[in-house]
């Protein structure tokens, strides 16, 4: 929206040339949530697995995420709300000590976002919300070799799979996002 400058025109100016420019206010709500977790922590194996899980859920009050409009004055980044969202999931992790040079590490989060309310687009209701994956999974090895008294070959491997994630509330369509 433009906001009025106060002269008969509405038109606000950048300076005493007179060159206008106008004003956007990005006016947004602040966003809440209320979330809900149940999980647990254990060691097994005499301390050399420890495995780690949890089940959640989430409700989201005016969730804010980043909308762009591209037009004749540019690219423009504003932060719109979504009026309430809903996230379940769980996860799971589990780190193995294999022995003091190797450890193992595997975790996985499976979520489901439901888009419960938006009265800037009621057609988007039941979409999934932006950016919430519908899964991630997570590996990793590390080798720690001691090649001195005071000096450690410390080496790392990781690798992240992420699940299909929107980026707009408008999804699987081509209308315009504004």
């Amino acid at each position: 929206s433009f906001i009025n400058c106060g002269n008969p025109s509405g038109i606000c100016f950048a300076d005493d040339m007179g060159v206008p420019m106008p004003v956007i206010a990005d006016d947004y709500d602040k966003e809440t949530s209320s979330a809900f977790e149940l999980g647990f922590h254990s060691t097994l194996a005499g301390g050399q697995l420890r495995l780690n899980g949890a089940a959640y859920y989430t409700e989201v009050t005016d969730m804010q995420f980043f909308e762009f409009f591209v037009g004749s004055f540019g690219l423009l980044r504003v932060v719109s709300n979504i009026d309430k969202v809903d996230i379940t999931g769980f996860e799971l992790g589990a780190d193995f000590v294999l022995n003091e040079n190797w450890r193992f590490y595997a975790g996985g989060n499976w979520l489901e976002s439901e888009i419960k309310a938006n009265s800037s687009r009621p057609d988007t209701v039941g979409n999934d919300a932006p950016y919430t994956p519908d899964y991630t999974l997570n590996f990793s090895v590390d080798m720690n070799y001691p090649i001195t008294e005071s000096l450690n070959l410390l080496a790392r491997v990781d690798a992240r799979f992420v699940g299909e994630t929107w980026f707009h509330t408008v999804q699987e369509g081509q209308r315009p996002t504004i």
